[in-house]
């Protein structure tokens, strides 16, 4: 998944990013909680401009692939955990057809 983020100002605090994959029922499937680029691009060392910054939701073998899921994105204040943004992206399908595992090779 990519984010873009939207710098105005400088901030002197951290933010982190947790990402909450859902179903209908509320049932969360797998998540994520993190910093903008996995803790190496800190939210008080950002400069005015754009960021983009890549994350990977690892599914779980027993997702079901035939539903529609949502997406909660959630900004919060590290040191606190206090939740200062929010939005969700609706709709969402994974692909239907059979994934398997690719196991690693032996030598």
């Amino acid at each position: 998944m990519l984010l873009q983020w939207a710098i105005t100002g400088s901030t002197a605090v951290n933010y982190g990013i947790s990402l909450r994959l859902h179903d209908s029922t509320g049932k969360v499937w797998t998540s994520l909680d993190t910093q903008p680029g996995y803790g190496f691009q800190p939210t008080s060392a950002w400069r005015p401009g754009t960021l983009n910054d890549v994350y990977t939701l690892d599914l779980p073998d027993d997702l079901p692939r035939d539903q529609t899921y949502a997406l909660d994105v959630i900004l919060y204040h590290i040191a606190s955990k206090h939740e200062v943004g929010r939005t969700t992206i609706d709709g969402l399908r994974i692909d239907p057809h059979e994934w398997k595992k690719i196991l690693a090779l032996l030598r």
